[in-house]
């Protein structure tokens, strides 16, 4: 790589950076949630117990919410003992935007050898400014992460399978690991690992054994309670999920009125609500994009679409729904927008490519 190129990885990265974990940061002793404050004390209780080698009690919640636990509860453990409640919610949630802003590099440089430098950085911008998922990065809540790792795995594995590369394949399989231990619907990966294996024509059974096992050992070394007791955590798990799908009583607000179920709408409703004014148009332009051209240009962006269709479709089989459970979907869309939108800005004069980053950054 020639100098001047380094450079500009290297500047475009540390833009990035700044970009991303800046807006993550700031004012983290603001809007204190309620929910947070189960995760404050089921993270300070989970570490606790690792800690004293009671690793039989070292579960709190279905979720499961383990990787979330650990950032919290080793962040509240850099404090001391007198700490108030106001300096342990700041930060824990410092931590978590540390993680999430390292999964958005993270994801940009995957982007990029996958998809070419432009929509490396386009894509770290879109969701370093995404409205939605900044929101959730900036609290102790598992959604935001989840997608990031959902989003981490699927393009990982993608490079995987361009690059003919175990290593990759292993690093996907970690990282879904990962998202398995943040929350259930992360089982999604494993339908988009096999059409993935399965369109790609190179067999299955090695490769996705491969994957699972990546997955199973690191869901293993991080979640201890599995080392000594893994009956009861796992029954709430699977106790957790089924609620989740099936619980009527849940309730909520949806189009001016209370309902039990909002439906199938009720998605569709949050994209449209959730996006920004950059991204629903966007979205919008790239689908039709991906569905008029056939060329191999849109396979990436396809596959992103797709997964993030299929991901809304899984949740909205579920009684129990929420706006935040449609992140995974957001993140997808926002990378296949920046794949898009690569392809036409590498079209045209770099002047104008970078007014356009600068533009799309400062609308978004």
């Amino acid at each position: 790589m020639k100098p001047g190129a380094k450079f500009a990885v290297v500047l475009s990265g540390v833009i990035l950076l700044a970009v991303a974990f800046v807006p993550r940061a700031l004012s983290l002793d603001r809007a204190l949630t309620i929910d947070e404050r189960l995760w404050i004390d089921r993270s300070e209780r989970f570490v606790e117990n690792i800690f004293d080698g009671h690793l039989s009690r070292a579960y709190e919640t279905g979720h499961p919410g383990v990787t979330v636990m650990w950032l919290g509860g080793l962040a509240q453990k850099t404090l001391p003992d007198t700490a108030s409640l106001r300096d342990r919610y700041v930060r824990a949630r410092l931590a978590l935007s540390i993680a999430d802003t390292a999964l958005i590099l993270f994801i940009a440089w995957v982007l990029a050898s996958v998809a070419g430098g432009l929509a490396g950085v386009t894509g770290g911008l879109l969701l370093a400014l995404d409205p939605f998922l900044l929101a959730h990065n900036r609290v102790l809540h598992l959604d935001g992460l989840l997608a990031l790792l959902m989003a981490a795995s699927l393009l990982s594995l993608m490079r995987g399978l361009r690059e003919s590369s175990a290593r990759w394949m292993a690093i996907s399989g970690v990282l879904a690991g990962l998202a398995a231990l943040t929350k259930q619907p992360s089982v999604f990966l494993v339908a988009a690992a096999l059409v993935l294996l399965w369109r790609d024509g190179r067999g299955i059974l090695r490769r996705f054994g491969l994957w699972v096992a990546a997955a199973a050992v690191a869901a293993f070394l991080l979640y201890p309670v599995l080392w000594v007791a893994p009956i009861h955590p796992l029954g709430l798990m699977l106790g957790s999920a089924a609620r989740g799908a099936s619980d009527s009583h849940s309730g909520g607000f949806f189009l001016g009125r209370p309902v039990g179920n909002p439906g199938p709408l009720f998605y569709p409703v949050v994209f449209l609500w959730r996006t920004s004014v950059l991204t629903l148009p966007a979205s919008i332009a790239t689908t039709v994009w991906v569905l008029r051209s056939r060329g191999s240009e849109t396979k990436l962006p396809r596959a992103l679409l797709l997964f993030g269709l299929g991901f809304a479709l899984m949740m909205t089989f579920g009684f129990k729904k929420g706006d935040r459970y449609l992140l995974p979907t957001i993140v997808a869309v926002d990378l296949a927008v920046a794949v898009a939108a690569s392809r036409v800005l590498a079209e045209r004069p770099r002047g104008a490519v970078a007014a356009a980053l600068v533009a799309g950054a400062v609308l978004h």
